[in-house]
């Protein structure tokens, strides 16, 4: 176990002036250990230990009771049993910062009150909500909203030709503007790829797309045939009864494992299968082996992805629409939002134009929205007929606009060409968000018009709209509009070029790093960097030598990006520059490049006037771990400048040389505590028997964490010298020294520490009470199994766990039966 050293620091003011009693214990600090959730505090930001909180992800997919249980149940997955209560008080002592994934996936109303409820309660504990869409489930007055953006053009191309090396940019070619309809999501981009190297063939929608993969899919899976054939209907059924749910309202994206064999179960019976639950029970097991859904938290059944699900069930709706009433159509299913997206998929796999009109015609009787979406969701031959309903309505532009866009139809860009012709600037905007929406190749020539609208403020929209889409066709264009005078447009231009980040995008970001506006320099540096090829790099190395700072701190930055070694020649030649702000930035990028010319040049940093040169140089050499740097680093144990001597300390406990052991003792007893953190820190990596007496010292160090490493370098060496000391140390007034004492007592593994190790069974803190336990269990002496016995009745579930293992290892076989 490593200790955590977040949640035990103190901060520099508060050093040596605790009470002298014993420290009240923070639980929140002991879940934070356990869990081992939070990354390890630079030394110079201790002061903000408190803020660090624990990151706890809350799938609401599997609400069943109340928030708060779907928190216990990630922490137990994690090794952490809390009660209620417990985790009560955490959230009121404000030490979770809770993920909370799916807004749009609570299966209830009431679901969907408790957490309002939850979140009214709670205002203080930090939490971050992701859904698919607002319009399902509410937003629970969030107001800071972010949109995640879909893949852009140029990151689809990449994931193509990644997971296509050989058959990429044919694949690209058949699809050519419908590159973005497949896109949106890598799931999909997957499933195409996957098609494709099957096949050789792109199906013409997303519809078709999930059908053919489905059924490709595990064709070779050792199983009956009569199995096989039943996959596709067991599975449609069974996501059109999660999707269904137990109310209208209701969404169900996890179920027990128990309802999924009823389901199942009660389908096969109407099939007339004999012995339906055996079946059912056995077809279910095929399924989770073979096919498309999983066993979740809980042993709850779900589909591997929400989109799996949302298309098994467009499949089973599509049998059932010839069957289904206007009235039935409109009052079951086109009223709720939960079957919007699979009655969208099944739209897609619709053969004939008058059903389809049928259906769109009655979602624009129930929501304007609801049909302008399954409209463009029609197939492409359809859509004269099915978007043709939304541009024939008499109603206000900007009404039919957001409309069409809804369609995200190449149909509808007619309208929005001419809305950019409208006198009014507003609706020209509104015509270039549109267009960005619809994101074809026929959307970006009709942007790329945009880009010379004589206000700039819609030009920007376009330029804005073309970094989203990311389309290559559109960077002549681009390139052209960063002659514009007005410096807004040129970064959102630029923004554009570096979104979509090709060869094509080079020559173009590297004359906006001689532009006007430092801000469109910056975008510029920090694209070529993204790009990271070889043209890229040897187009930054002269940038280096910019006359704006900020322009070379960007560049250096993004030569680290692009780690190439032929850039550190003039990274150190930057290492002279008179911006120290620069040569840490120089000094991080040679850390990440990381070869011997880079260690050379960092070694010379340890030299530099400026303590955070120093500083970065030190903790660079740590990170690449070279032993070469330890001679430089020792000295730095001595510098002026405490943080210096912190991050060297840190640099030797990575390397880990035994060459540093002598100065890592005199670190022992540097001023600062948090260097003598590192200094012990170090010492416990290196391991060396020599360290022993000054660990010995640092056990009665006036910081507390500062005894608590000791305690735990004195375990890692093992030494049955240190016992009596750590026998000692066990008594200590904080919590966290004596829980890392009893860890080291049990590594050791002394017999003379039974007895004590016995009485630390009753201490007050259940880490102390657990540590101690599982310390017996590797001592395995028979003498601790009655105390051991006792502690089966701990009132803190992970002590009796504890104990349990304890006994195990001691193979009592009397403990065995006491312990069941």
């Amino acid at each position: 176990m490593r200790l955590l050293k977040d949640k035990g620091r103190r901060r520099r003011s508060d050093a040596g002036k605790e009470d002298k009693g014993r420290r009240r214990r923070s639980d929140a600090g002991n879940v934070c250990r356990q869990l081992d959730l939070s990354p390890r505090l630079p030394f110079s930001a201790s002061s903000q230990a408190s803020e660090r909180r624990i990151p706890v992800l809350v799938q609401l997919r599997y609400y069943q009771t109340s928030i708060s249980d779907l928190i216990r149940s990630f922490l137990k997955q994690h090794g952490l049993l809390l009660e209620l209560p417990e985790i009560e008080r955490l959230l009121f002592e404000r030490q979770f910062l809770l993920l909370v994934d799916g807004l749009n996936e609570l299966p209830s109303e009431a679901a969907r009150r408790d957490l309002s409820r939850f979140r009214r309660e709670n205002t203080t504990t930090p939490m971050v909500f992701t859904t698919r869409d607002f319009g399902v489930g509410g937003d629970l007055d969030i107001g800071k909203k972010l949109e995640m953006l879909p893949l852009t053009g140029t990151q689809m191309r990449e994931f193509v030709n990644k997971y296509l090396p050989d058959g990429g940019e044919q694949m690209l070619r058949q699809l050519g503007k419908r590159l973005r309809e497949f896109g949106q999501t890598p799931l999909p981009l997957m499933m195409l790829c996957s098609l494709f190297r099957a096949t050789g063939v792109v199906p013409s929608n997303l519809g078709l797309v999930f059908r053919q993969f489905t059924q490709k899919l595990k064709q070779d899976a050792p199983v009956m045939d009569e199995s096989r054939r039943w996959w596709q209907p067991l599975l449609q059924h069974l996501a059109f009864k999660m999707t269904q749910g137990h109310k209208q309202t209701e969404l169900q994206l996890a179920i027990p494992r128990q309802e999924a064999e009823e389901i199942m179960t009660a389908f096969l019976r109407d099939e007339q299968f004999d012995k339906p639950r055996d079946r059912a029970i056995s077809r279910l097991e095929d399924l989770l082996k073979h096919h498309l859904i999983q066993l979740g938290v809980d042993n709850q059944i779900e589909f591997q992805h929400p989109l799996i699900q949302e298309y098994y069930t467009a499949e089973s709706l599509l049998e059932k629409l010839p069957h289904l009433s206007d009235e039935e159509l409109k009052r079951e299913y086109l009223n709720y939002l939960k079957w919007t997206e699979p009655l969208a998929l099944m739209l897609e796999l619709v053969n004939e134009q008058q059903q389809a009109l049928r259906v769109v015609n009655l979602a624009i009787d129930v929501d304007l929205q609801l049909g302008a979406r399954l409209a463009g969701a029609a197939k492409p031959e359809f859509q004269t007929a099915t978007v043709g309903l939304i541009t024939q309505m008499e109603i206000p532009l900007p009404i039919k606009m957001r409309l069409l866009a809804k369609t995200r139809s190449d149909l509808a860009i007619g309208t929005f060409v001419q809305a950019l012709k409208h006198p009014e600037a507003h609706i020209c905007k509104w015509a270039a968000e549109a267009l960005a929406a619809i994101g074809t190749e026929t959307a970006v020539a009709a942007l790329v018009q945009v880009l010379k609208h004589p206000e700039p403020d819609v030009s920007r929209r376009a330029a804005e709209a073309l970094a989203a889409i990311g389309s290559e066709a559109a960077v002549a264009a681009l390139v052209q509009a960063m002659k514009h005078p007005d410096s807004d447009l040129r970064r959102s231009v630029a923004y554009a070029i570096a979104n979509i980040g090709t060869e094509a995008s080079v020559t173009a970001l590297v004359q906006a790093l001689n532009d006007g506006d430092y801000v469109v320099r910056g975008i510029a540096a920090e694209a070529l960097g993204n790009i990271g090829t070889e043209a890229a790099t040897e187009t930054l190395l002269p940038a280096l030598a910019h006359q704006d700072y900020i322009v070379r701190r960007s560049v250096a930055t993004a030569l680290g990006k692009i780690g190439n070694a032929a850039a550190v020649e003039a990274l150190v030649q930057a290492l002279n520059d008179e911006d120290s702000d620069l040569r840490v930035s120089v000094v991080a990028t040679l850390g990440k490049i990381g070869n011997t010319a880079a260690v050379n040049a960092l070694l010379e940093a340890l030299n530099d006037e400026d303590y955070m040169v120093r500083w970065s140089a030190a903790e660079a050499l740590g990170k690449i771990g070279n032993p070469a740097a330890v001679a430089a680093l020792l000295p730095a144990l001595k510098d002026e400048d405490s943080d210096v001597r912190n991050s060297a300390a840190d640099a030797l406990a990575n390397i880990g040389n035994a060459a540093a052991v002598d100065a890592l003792v005199q670190g022992l007893k540097d001023e600062e505590y948090y260097v003598r953190w590192s200094a012990a820190d170090a010492l416990t990596n290196i391991n060396k028997a020599t360290a022993v007496e000054p660990l010995l010292d640092a056990l009665n160090d006036e910081d507390s964490y500062v005894r608590s490493i000791a305690a735990e370098s004195l375990g890692n060496i093992g030494n049955d010298g240190a016992t009596a000391a750590l026998l000692y140390a066990l008594n200590d007034e904080d919590y966290v020294v004596g829980w890392s004492v009893a860890e080291a007592l049990g590594k050791i593994g002394s017999q003379a520490a039974v007895s004590s190790l016995i009485l630390a069974l009753n201490d007050e803190d259940d880490y102390v009470r657990s540590s101690a336990a599982e310390a017996l269990g590797k001592i395995a002496n028979p003498a601790a199994v009655q105390s051991l016995l006792l502690v089966l009745k701990d009132e803190n579930a992970n002590v009796r766990s504890k104990a349990a293992e304890a006994l195990g290892k001691i193979a009592n076989p009397a403990c065995s039966i006491a312990a069941f």
